[in-house]
């Protein structure tokens, strides 16, 4: 029986060896790319502020990992802070992040966006965020337009970026044009409309973005908790210094000044989210102000850490349906099955002595060589290379059964 279980064992490590060695890929989990490309693109023409101000250009710059062959990628946008009158799209610490990100196996968009307001008016500080919702949004179509090119998965998208960038990450996220901030339609200083979200920088995309799929909130914030409801379900992870003045931890004016409106911090978005049922984490930075990796750089490591882990939670498909027989006899073939999924790979192990007769993927033939309990595990690879947890399956083999009678005395025992 020895020898039977490990050859058996040996037979399935040379035939499935290296497959599962894929299913155990550090991708999305640590930098498995030592080199970054970039490339940069014009993506939308805008009014900016002021009212002699010419159209302006708006660019990104898109990070993707040399040497990586995958078709369909995650993407993370990054969009830069600067409370809506400073800031580009490679200040630091953008390029840092960018390329951290693009070594773990994701493309990263790093975008413009318009900048500029009157800093005495409340209406024009809001028409100026609401400038930034808008430039987002016309990234997030131009790339998904270009998603074949630069071969990323429109249904993994996340955002992120620092400051007011969060702010827009998070209203592209929670809010409709039925939030417009009045002042969007126009003011007295500011007569002209904005238009509706999707109405500025190009037509990409059908004038609409998909759905997000994470957001990395770093010292964001929102104009009204409100908007945040279950439907639309967008995870987040957030970053805040408890000791922020500029962006407020919990709640109270931008820069302390009441010509900015009201906002509501990392601590109040992280309670609605559990309040309305959306995973969430609240990471603070506990003694520390606003943008505060610029001045302490090692909480880069923390940003990093806790967000490459929150994503990779939420990519992680879910674990296959594995069927088979729960009892059979020995020497009958079993059959076991998960359903194929669209790109996916699929990583078999046999924990027992056997030998697997077929392998069609997703389906496997197996002749078990003892009786007893045996099992078989399955995981899943999708299209974007993420493993699935572990599929079990158990089935008792039993001894076939055998006739045992004699003759005796003209009788039959």
């Amino acid at each position: 029986m020895k020898g039977t279980v490990f050859s058996g064992l040996f037979l399935l490590i040379g035939l499935f060896g290296s497959a599962q060695t894929t299913c155990n890929s550090q991708r999305y989990q640590d930098t498995i790319f030592h080199q970054v490309k970039i490339t940069t693109k014009y993506f939308g023409t805008a009014t900016p502020y002021g009212v002699l101000a010419l159209p302006q250009d708006l660019y990104l710059d898109i990070y993707e990992p040399v040497g990586d062959t995958l078709s369909r990628r995650p993407i993370i946008v990054f969009q830069f802070g600067g409370g809506f009158t400073i800031g580009w799209r490679s200040e630091p610490d953008i390029p840092g992040f960018c390329q951290y990100f693009a070594k773990c196996g994701y493309v990263v968009a790093s975008i413009d966006y318009r900048i500029g307001l009157n800093p005495v008016d409340t209406g024009s500080t809001l028409r100026a965020y609401y400038r930034g919702v808008q430039d987002e949004r016309s990234a997030l179509r131009f790339l998904c337009d270009s998603a074949a090119q630069f071969r990323f998965d429109t249904s993994s998208i996340f955002l992120t970026g620092t400051s007011a960038g969060c702010f827009c990450g998070l209203a592209n996220s929670y809010t409709t044009d039925a939030d417009r901030p009045q002042s969007s339609y126009g003011t007295f200083l500011e007569p002209d409309d904005l238009g509706c979200m999707d109405c500025s920088g190009n037509n990409n995309f059908g004038k609409r973005i998909p759905h997000i799929k994470g957001i990395i909130n770093q010292w964001g914030a929102i104009l009204d908790t409100n908007y945040i409801t279950a439907a639309e379900n967008v995870p987040v992870i957030s970053f805040h210094g408890d000791q922020d003045i500029l962006v407020p931890y919990v709640y109270g004016y931008p820069f302390q000044l009441p010509v900015f409106p009201k906002v509501y911090g990392s601590v109040p978005i992280h309670q609605r989210l559990n309040n309305v049922g959306i995973l969430n984490e609240l990471h603070p930075l506990v003694g520390f102000g606003h943008e505060p990796e610029l001045l302490a750089p090692q909480l880069n490591d923390t940003i990093y850490n806790y967000s490459r882990k929150f994503l990779y939670k939420l990519l992680k498909p879910e674990t296959p349906v594995l069927s088979g027989p729960s009892q059979l006899c020995l020497g009958d073939v079993a059959i076991y099955t998960v359903p194929v999924a669209d790109g996916a790979t699929y990583c078999w192990q046999l924990n027992g002595a056997g030998q697997i007769l077929t392998n069609s993927g997703n389906s496997i033939s197996v002749l078990w060589a003892d009786t007893g309990n045996v099992s078989v595990a399955v995981k899943e690879l999708n299209y974007m290379l993420m493993p699935t947890d572990e599929a079990l399956w158990a089935t008792y083999v039993a001894p076939r059964p055998h006739a045992n009678f004699g003759y005796a005395i003209n009788e039959l025992d």
